[in-house]
């Protein structure tokens, strides 16, 4: 597959954006907030490490196939030009999904 022109790709910036705004928020911060992270000892919470950063990686393997092969981001305001066959999306529809309830699990 040519590498893409930049004027194919949306920007970096707006990836990024992209993936704070959605799975950043649903998947961390808001469990955080309810978890009451800051208020006590993260014990309970080094058991579900695991799952948590395998959610991540497999989210962030994800949006950067969205970026590269896609040529465009997660996000409905900049979605992928091109049908995105690789990576995790061999395996599954919607990698993301699983993904972000791994992370969830974790928490």
């Amino acid at each position: 597959m040519p590498c893409a022109s930049t004027s194919d790709r949306p920007g970096f910036w707006r990836a990024l954006l992209a993936f704070v705004a959605l799975p950043g928020l649903v998947a961390g911060a808001v469990p955080a907030l309810l978890s009451g992270l800051g208020r006590r000892p993260l014990n309970g919470h080094l058991a579900g490490a695991g799952l948590l950063a395998l959610g991540l990686a497999g989210l962030l393997w994800c949006v950067r196939d969205f970026y590269v092969a896609g040529r465009g981001t997660l996000a409905p305001w900049a979605p992928p030009t091109h049908l995105v066959e690789i990576g995790l999306y061999r395996f599954s529809r919607n990698p993301m999904y699983v993904c972000v309830l791994l992370m969830l699990a974790g928490w």
